[in-house]
């Protein structure tokens, strides 16, 4: 017997994450086998919101640096380009600390001020230029040899020149362009050219012809060789001194190169996001139920958004065959895994919650392998004793019936879940077994899902019902796939009458869940539209609470501004005076009781008349006495007013010519309230700009903006655009019932 053992599959292979994670890699700077972040999750999860909202610069790509470690603790010479390895990384650092220096309040520039660059290293950044190459200027010897050099290759490159363009060699050249071969500039001659020039035949071409290497040239070519030679000895010499000066700072080296990687994995992370629209799940430490809101797996193409709560400790999925219960397994599997790592996906953050897992497993495959002679089973048994120790894990496993006699394994398969359970694991599985769903079921902190089957048009819906076990429709998905029908009925005769009626039970017992479910949605939404009502109604009586407390104010001021007046024409005792100051106090008295008396004009209304209410349509309820009215609101809101306050809506006169106007019509999406959680700075911006033009539109006097508490960037960017909109008459923070300091209540 072969006793090796097949590596498993990496997790990401298993999950159908190989190409997306693959993917991710490419918006690293400097190549990685690992995607795994080294920092706390909570912090760089702060970093990540911090950066997303002001953008973090691209670094440029890099080589490994282990080697760069391992030679200068060897007190070995680095070459040119592994200095620029380094200068690379410093050059980063100071560009995110420029960019990040006038962002005090962030914990990212907290830890960008924590890195300070010594004085050589200022120095050492100072002395390449983009290319690599040492500036001109930063040594002398260097600058005077690159001088020669370039003076020799203008000489060596005129005589060529003059050369290619001679009558002596016309006969004998085949152009007059200078060709290159080993490093050297020379001319394409013609057989016979020896009578004319004299030189070094450097190569034949595949035509016969000559490279030559005139004479006068070659000794130019030597000077420049001994030059070349020259240039390298100060360019080691260089390298040797610098070296020796890293190797004083090899710990601040370790230290740069390991913050560096860690920027890097943050901007591969936030880059990956934008370009393809992904959001960021922080995992949970204190939640253990998982909710996915809007959730798709990178392998599907045109994906049905997943939307579930597994909020117990265990999930066993039953249904019918190629119903999407393996892709939901390995959904939910990825989801976690995507969270842990802090990678974006495509999912609604905000009303999502993924818990962190300490291990995530997942047993997909068949395990069977005839080299090692393992058994389906018996792999599956190798796998579960492996596990069967561990804690706070998340496990999947797909077909966990497969191999082995399905009473029995119900059996061993229940006492095997079960004793993960008692060690604080959650496990999702599929499966066909019946018996063993049952068995499960009993468990309080288990939860049966079903993927569910569209009789009427023969096919899976890839949808699933909670709280019910799914029938597996096996003959059904074979007559789909081409099994003729006299088989599919011989085999239902074999399969038994009251194993049937069990499907039947369980197929109705399916259809009342999808009932209840669909009635509790109608309930849910008819609960909304209240709730909204209700909101509205708050509103209205917030705004004429405000009406009355400014007119209170206002009539306080009179009335005192009125008794001053007085009080100073009895102080003087002047008869007369005293007698025209009181009639100015009535008047400014009068002047308010003249506003709030009733017009002797009063128009009578019929109950159901629709009548005008300051701006607004209003449907006449009730009449009631002494002028008074019932009245409701387009938004339902019922109010008592007198019919001075009332008037009539004029119907448009019949065959009579109406001159065109231009109006704007109202948009069809305005709404008295934005939610801007979940969203990137500038996208809330544009999504606020848009949501005032249409409440203007609108006629809306009040809206409420939903931006949330969070670390307080996105409450920063919306206070700022709200401040310098130039209809925004005032804004500030709405009641504690309807979100507190979460929200702003803008007058427009």
């Amino acid at each position: 017997m072969n006793n090796n053992n097949t590596p498993p599959k990496p997790l990401e292979e298993s999950l159908d994450l190989k190409e997306f994670i693959a993917l991710f890699k490419t918006f690293f700077a400097k190549e990685r086998d690992t995607i795994i972040l080294e920092n706390d999750l909570k912090q760089t999860f702060t970093y990540l919101n911090e950066v997303d909202a002001i953008g973090l610069p691209t670094p440029k790509s890099v080589k490994e640096s282990d080697l760069i470690v391992i030679k200068l603790t060897k007190l070995g010479t680095l070459h040119l380009d592994e200095i620029f390895e380094i200068v690379k990384r410093l050059r980063y650092i100071v560009i995110l600390q420029n960019t990040f220096k006038t962002f005090t309040h962030l914990k990212f520039h907290e830890r960008l001020n924590a890195i300070v660059l010594p004085l050589f290293f200022n120095d050492l950044i100072a002395l390449f230029d983009d290319e690599g190459k040492i500036k001109q200027g930063a040594n002398a010897t260097l600058d005077a040899l690159n001088e020669s050099l370039n003076r020799l290759k203008k000489e060596s490159a005129k005589i060529i020149h003059h050369y290619a363009h001679s009558k002596e060699l016309a006969p004998y050249l085949m152009d007059t362009q200078s060709h290159f071969k080993h490093g050297y500039e020379c001319l394409l001659l013609k057989s016979g050219f020896s009578s004319a020039i004299k030189g070094v035949v450097l190569e034949r071409s595949a035509n016969g012809y000559f490279y030559l290497l005139p004479e006068s040239v070659q000794k130019i070519v030597q000077k420049i060789a001994q030059i070349d030679n020259e240039i390298d000895c100060c360019i080691v010499e260089m390298c040797q001194t610098l070296s020796h000066s890293l190797q004083k700072h090899l710990l601040f080296l370790k230290f740069l190169f390991k913050e560096f990687d860690f920027l890097d994995s943050l901007q591969a992370r936030l880059n990956f996001a934008k370009a393809y629209n992904l959001e960021f799940v922080m995992p949970s430490f204190t939640q253990k139920k998982m909710i996915l809101e809007n959730f798709s797996h990178p392998i599907l193409k045109e994906p049905k958004p997943l939307n579930l709560k597994f909020e117990k400790s265990m999930l066993a999925v039953t249904g019918v065959n190629a119903g999407g219960k393996t892709m939901l397994l390995k959904s939910l599997l990825s989801a976690a895994f995507l969270s842990k790592h802090l990678i974006a996906m495509k999912i609604n953050a905000h009303h999502s919650i993924i818990p962190y897992f300490k291990e995530i497993h997942a047993i997909i495959n068949d395990p069977q392998n005839s080299a090692n002679n393992i058994s389906t089973f018996a792999g599956r048994m190798k796998q579960f004793s492996a596990l069967l120790s561990k804690e706070n894990m998340l496990l999947g496993v797909d077909e966990i019936e497969l191999g082995t006699d399905a009473d029995e394994a119900s059996s061993l398969y229940k006492t095997l879940l079960e004793r993960l359970l008692k060690q604080n694991n959650q496990i999702i599985i599929t499966t066909h077994h019946k018996r063993l769903s049952v068995l499960m079921a009993e468990n309080k902190e288990v939860e049966l899902l079903a993927a569910l089957y569209d009789e009427e048009k023969e096919r899976p819906t890839y949808t699933f019902l909670k709280g019910v076990i799914g029938k597996s429709y096996a003959f059904e998905t074979a007559l789909r796939y081409g099994v003729p029908h006299f088989l599919i009925e011989k085999a239902k005769a074999f399969y038994g009458e009251d194993k049937e009626k069990l499907n039947v039970l369980i197929e109705n017992s399916s259809a009342l869940e999808r009932e209840l479910k669909q009635k509790n949605e109608l309930l849910e939404n008819a609960l909304k539209e209240q709730e909204d009502l209700k909101n509205a109604w708050l509103l209205e009586m917030e705004k004429q609470k405000e009406i009355f407390h400014n007119k209170k104010l206002e009539l306080e001021k009179s009335y005192q501004q009125a008794l001053n007046l007085l009080k100073s024409e009895v102080a003087s005792k002047d008869t007369s005076s005293m007698h025209k100051e009181i009639h100015k106090a009535s008047e400014i008295l009068n002047k308010h009781k003249t506003n709030q008396e009733i017009p002797q004009i009063i128009t009578s209304f019929q109950a159901n008349e629709k009548a005008r209410y300051k701006n607004e349509s209003v449907l006449i309820v009730q009449i009631l006495d002494k002028g008074y009215y019932w009245i409701e609101t387009e938004l339902g809101m019922r109010l008592k007013a007198h019919g001075s306050l009332l008037k009539k809506i004029q119907k448009p006169p019949k065959n009579k010519f109406k001159p065109p106007k231009t109006t704007i019509p109202k948009p069809q999406k305005a709404s008295l309230r934005l939610d801007l959680r979940g969203q990137r700075s500038e996208e809330a911006l544009d999504s606020l700009d848009a949501f005032l033009n249409d409440a203007l539109l609108g006629g809306f006097e009040e809206v409420l903006i939903c931006h949330g508490k969070g670390s307080g960037i996105l409450e920063k960017f919306v206070k700022e655009f709200l401040k310098n909109h130039p209809k925004v008459v005032s804004f500030s923070d709405a009641p504690i019932n309807l979100g507190g300091s979460g929200v702003k209540i803008v007058k427009l």
